[in-house]
């Protein structure tokens, strides 16, 4: 005759604890899964493209200064030689900042040049025409030590504006008032003033490239509000 025994308590356990960590890992995987999808959806960027007028708004401005070797000496002439900029000049490897200048120029008050040491000479006659045309505006140095191979310099550059703009400025210029023109410097130099607005959520700028007259700003909306900048920075 068969006997019964009593079922054993700590296999009974073991059993329940094996399908609690089966079903706990399984959650865990159709979490992650739509964690994927849910981000993919919700909280990529936004990109859209709108014409600047002149009417724009904008306080501070930050640009590249570079231009080919062999320039400084005719582009020092042109400057020398015009009470306005004339369009000889604004046709220069120079003329974008000066177009920008001139777009903001009823706000504009602080204007922020990353440079290299080996622009020094054009940065000279930035600031020296930025005097002549646009006297109401301050020019800030910024020089980065690497244009042509990496994108940490100016990445990082661009960045520290946007946190010490309210200190040099005392106060009259915040983040929030500032656009990057992207346009001005050289490829390097863009796509890292590019990721720096992207990282910050800040305003950029870029000039169309066909008649080279107008300006655009890029808006990237982030549906996540969480990373997104308190409204006073």
């Amino acid at each position: 005759m068969m006997q019964l025994t009593e079922p054993n308590y700590w296999t009974n356990i073991g059993h329940v604890a094996d399908i609690i960590s089966i079903l706990g890992f399984g959650l865990i995987g159709v979490a992650a899964s739509s964690w994927k999808f849910v981000r993919k959806w919700l909280f990529r960027p936004k990109v859209e493209t709108n014409p600047l007028g002149l009417g724009s708004g904008y306080k501070g401005l930050v640009c590249c200064v570079s231009a080919p070797p062999g320039m400084a000496e005719n582009i020092a002439g042109l400057i020398r030689d015009s009470a306005n900029p004339s369009r000889d000049l604004l046709n220069t490897p120079l003329g974008t900042i000066f177009k920008a200048m001139n777009l903001h120029g009823k706000y504009l008050i602080h204007c922020w040049l990353v440079h290299s040491e080996e622009s020094l000479p054009y940065l000279e006659l930035v600031e020296e025409a930025a005097a002549k045309y646009f006297p109401q505006v301050t020019t800030h140095r910024v020089m980065v030590s690497d244009v042509d191979f990496k994108i940490d310099s100016v990445y990082d550059a661009t960045r520290r504006i946007f946190r010490s703009c309210a200190g040099e400025t005392g106060n009259r210029v915040q983040p929030r008032d500032i656009v990057t023109d992207i346009t001005s410097g050289n490829k390097i130099m863009s796509v890292a003033m590019a990721l720096a607005c992207m990282a910050d959520q800040r305003e950029i700028e870029y000039m169309e490239q066909k008649n080279r007259k107008e300006f655009f700003k890029i808006d990237i909306a982030w549906s996540n509000l969480f990373d997104r900048p308190a409204e006073n920075e």
